[in-house]
């Protein structure tokens, strides 16, 4: 496709010139679909309509009409070819979504969206654009039905500079380290970072880098005892001198009356000139401080009032009973001022944002995540905290993330200018904050060697076949950007070995050799001579002709003993090799063994489910030693006492879970009586605090299962609602992950190996899949046959048993009170249940309503059911 063509498809979504920076891709060869390029430009300027450009040149392909006018006007069809547009939030996965939908379905292109569950068997191959995280890509490249991947020729990567994150920059480099190797086209939208040649240099990517933007940005300094703002000239990070031959341009500010705030002159300022703020502050707490303290009420025109009127009423009503959250939501909307922040509930977000756009809300309160989060520019941006707690004291907020949060300052088409400005808290941090104002980025750097990416990595790597030694392993890593940046991957390559020997000691894989008879050199027979020999001598009952070895195990001084599948399986008669497997250790020593090259790997079935799950192994362990120690247990199933125990023994071990942090936090007072629980649970890990963390977080998941509201929740753990529902995602990602880790211990014959009853199996398999329902829907235990019936969910599950229909039976048998007690929804139960609902005498009248009256409409597909 050429620039021609090109513009007669952006044209049909009303855009008709490029900006700069999108002239300069073109040139610089963004439709050579062999040609990676990294894109670094500010924001506001127009990156996600260059990663646009690219998709469109892969994903469409033009036709000459039929009409055989002179014009000759140009059709475009989809090419067959797919584009993955990555990025970093759900949120702005939700955001992309609407937006490509309504600019590309009139072409034919179908959208799609990814962002729900790693293992879900969702249909991709439709879509000719999808949508979706990092960590969502990872896990569909390690699955053996993405035939459709194969089809993918670009992808655009959006914030690609959150490689540089901590926690999940290190799955973005994976990912990319397998894209480049393969015929794919990478482009990647980036913010201004420090060492973005390197970056470019890792991808044999072009590097873009403009300062063009289609709004002039001023850039500040506001001192609140001085009521005034300190205009600055910056170029190239460097601050120069402007026309007044001085190097800044002061700005009184009107003194507008008290207030608590003090920014609300600066706040004022701009709201007076029918501007728009946007708040940055360091916490969630500080950010909802600040929103409570600003009231602008007085500068409300009447119709404004009322809508915002309307909204707060709304964002009230939102939860089943009124949070604090929501009361003080509630009541600063109403005065034109909003905070935002990951506590909200999704609705109460949705609504903040929807007004801030229309002008309604006129100032947001927020956390620096809102820079990244959404497309909510604004004329002010105010940075009001540059420091903020990472745990251990207060540090300096990046200057990448204030830039970001600056960056939104100036709404194209709508503002004449855009303002950032920093406020100074004392005179002593002018040139911290100068310093930061002119925002010369920090580099990013590589965090592939996060403990559990690595194991993530390595274990989804070898269930797939991708990776079957170390010797791949270590190939591997020299095509990331770790090896770029560090030159010697020796200290990785250390780090490897010590997550192998944790997935190997903890049965998620295991290894055999492989000989190639084929190409065997004299090195290569005397390697296996000498590998054969080791095996010989380290199990005298080993056969010399058994060259497979695909089972470890370890004697009581932790030496390695090595046997083929069919020694393993006699040993298991033997109870003190039982005993030797559960408590294996590696020894060091004999680590040679597992880095030669004819050794290879493959995922035994514990090692198979946490791959396909895409949790962390450490995750799978605690929770299948968790169930094991159940297991062992003398439990009495028919005593209700008992059964709540294990319901909670298993919650714990579920929340130990690395994907649930962070995890609540253990006050001091508190402490004893948290340890004095776990101790009575024989939990004898509960001197670490992160446990007992886990364990008062499981605390708030048992009050969830037993229909606490979220506004209970808050007030007894102080978890708001958005944060809370993060957390039931993630439980009910972890509590699907248990149930598959049962199977795989009960295919695996691990049970029986412990001599476990195989009543008590039965009654902790039917725990765990009612705990799933459970934690999905908030309900106590009384409600999970209803549960499994859909349409129904908590709400209408209770009405129900309330009414004496508490089983799949009683629905069969008393339908005109299932009407009563749910509505019109009762018909789509008796449908789904099969059960023939012809008539049913309604309001104790002899009305008799056929099943084609009663049927229920087919109701639009929403949102909801991409996810």
């Amino acid at each position: 496709m050429n620039k021609e063509l090109l513009m007669n498809v952006l044209s049909k979504n009303g855009i008709e010139n490029l900006r700069p920076p999108q002239e300069k891709v073109l040139k610089e060869g963004i439709l050579e679909k062999d040609k990676n390029f990294i894109i670094s430009i500010p924001t506001a300027s127009g990156k996600t309509l260059i990663g646009e450009m690219a998709f469109i040149n892969h994903v469409l392909q033009h036709s000459k009409s039929q009409n055989n006018n002179e014009t000759d006007d140009l059709e475009f069809l989809p090419s067959g070819k797919k584009a993955l547009f990555i990025v970093p939030l759900k949120a702005l996965a939700t955001e992309k979504f609407d937006e490509f939908r309504e600019k590309y379905n009139k072409f034919g292109l179908k959208i799609g969206i990814s962002i729900g569950d790693y293992d879900s068997k969702e249909n991709l191959s439709r879509y000719d654009i999808i949508i979706m995280t990092s960590e969502k890509l990872d896990s569909l490249m390690r699955k053996k039905n993405t035939t459709w991947l194969n089809d993918v020729s670009v992808v655009i990567i959006d914030e690609i500079h959150l490689l540089g994150d901590k926690e999940r920059g290190g799955t973005l480099e994976i990912v990319l380290t397998k894209l480049k190797m393969l015929p794919i086209q990478i482009i990647g939208l980036s913010a201004t970072i420090g060492n973005s040649e390197e970056l470019a240099t890792w991808l044999n990517a072009k590097l873009v880098v403009d300062t063009w933007r289609p709004v002039e940005l001023k850039k500040g300094l506001y001192h609140p005892d001085e009521n005034k703002v300190d205009f600055y000239k910056i170029e190239d990070y460097k601050v120069v001198i402007c026309e007044n031959g001085k190097n800044k341009e002061c700005k009184n500010l009107k003194n507008y009356g008290s207030s608590k705030s003090e920014i609300s002159n600066l706040i004022l300022d701009c709201i007076k000139s029918s501007g728009s703020c946007l708040v940055f502050c360091s916490s969630k707490r500080n950010a909802v401080s600040e929103a409570k303290k600003n009231d602008l009420t007085k500068y409300l025109k009447e119709t404004e009032k009322e809508e915002l009127a309307e909204i707060s009423s709304e964002i009230l009503n939102i939860l089943e009973k009124p949070s604090k959250t929501c009361e003080q939501l509630s009541e600063c909307v109403k005065k034109g001022v909003a905070f935002h922040h990951a506590g909200l509930a999704m609705k109460q977000r949705k609504l903040v944002e929807d007004a801030f756009r229309k002008r309604l809300i006129k100032v947001i309160c927020c956390t620096p995540t809102l820079s990244a989060g959404l497309n909510l520019p604004c004329r002010r941006a105010i940075i009001r905290d540059t420091k903020r707690f990472d745990g251990t004291g207060f540090s300096n907020i990046p200057n990448m993330e204030i830039q970001q949060c600056i960056g939104r300052a100036g709404r194209p088409g709508l503002d004449p200018y855009g303002e950032g400005i920093i406020v100074v808290k004392k005179s002593s941090e002018v040139g911290d904050n100068l310093y930061m104002l002119r925002g010369k980025p920090e580099e990013i750097y590589s965090n592939i060697s996060n403990k559990k990416t690595l194991r993530i990595f390595i274990l989804g790597s070898i269930f797939s076949g991708e990776i079957v030694s170390f010797y791949q392993l270590k190939q591997f890593m020299k095509n990331t950007f770790y090896a770029v940046q560090y030159g010697d991957y020796e200290k990785i390559v250390e780090d490897i070995k010590d997550e192998v020997i944790f997935l190997m000691e903890n049965g998620f894989i295991e290894y055999g050799f492989e000989f190639d008879n084929n190409l065997k050199t004299d090195y290569k027979v005397e390697k296996e001579e000498k590998i054969l020999n080791y095996v010989k001598s380290s199990n005298e009952e080993l056969k010399p002709s058994a060259y497979s070895i695909n089972n470890i195990s370890f004697d009581e001084n932790g030496n390695l003993i090595l046997g083929n599948s069919k020694s393993a399986k006699n040993s298991r008669t033997n109870e003190t090799d039982k005993k030797e497997k559960i408590s294996k250790k590696y020894n060091y020593e004999e680590y040679e063994l597992i880095k030669d090259k004819s050794t290879t790997f493959k995922s035994t079935k514990l090692g198979n489910v946490t791959a396909q799950q895409y949790i962390d192994p450490l995750s799978a362990k605690n929770i299948s030693e968790g169930i094991l120690s159940i297991s062992k247990d003398k439990i009495d199933i028919n005593d209700l006492r008992s059964i709540s125990d294990v319901e909670k023994r298993m919650l714990y071990f579920m929340c130990k879970s690395t994907e649930l942090r962070p995890l609540l936090r253990v006050n001091k007072y508190e402490y004893e009586d948290l340890v004095g629980e776990m101790m009575a649970f024989d939990f004898n890990d509960c001197e670490e605090y992160d446990n007992i963390c886990a364990y008062k977080t499981s605390k708030m998941i048992r009050e969830w299962i037993n229909e606490a509201s979220e506004t209970d929740i808050f007030e007894k753990y102080k978890v708001e609602a958005g944060i809370l529902n993060y957390k039931i995602e993630q439980i009910k990602w972890i509590s699907h992950a248990t149930r598959e880790i049962f199977r795989a211990l009960e295919m695996s014959g691990t049970f029986e190996e412990f001599n476990c009853d195989t009543s008590i199996k039965t009654f902790i398999k039917k725990t765990i899949e009612d705990l799933q329902l459970r934690i999905e829907y908030g309900a106590k235990s009384d409600l999970v046959e209803l549960l499994g019936v859909k349409n129904l969910g908590r709400v209408r599950a209770r009405k129900l048993y309330n009414s004496d229909i508490k089983t799949i039976a009683d629905i069969a048998t008393k339908k005109e009170l299932v009407v009563k007690s749910i509505g019109k929804i009762a018909y789509k139960v008796f449908e789904e249940l099969k059960i023939p609902y012809d008539d049913i005498i309604i309001d104790n009248k002899d009305i008799k309503i056929s099943s084609l009256d009663k049927k229920p409409k087919k109701i639009q597909k929403t949102l909801d059911n991409f996810f």
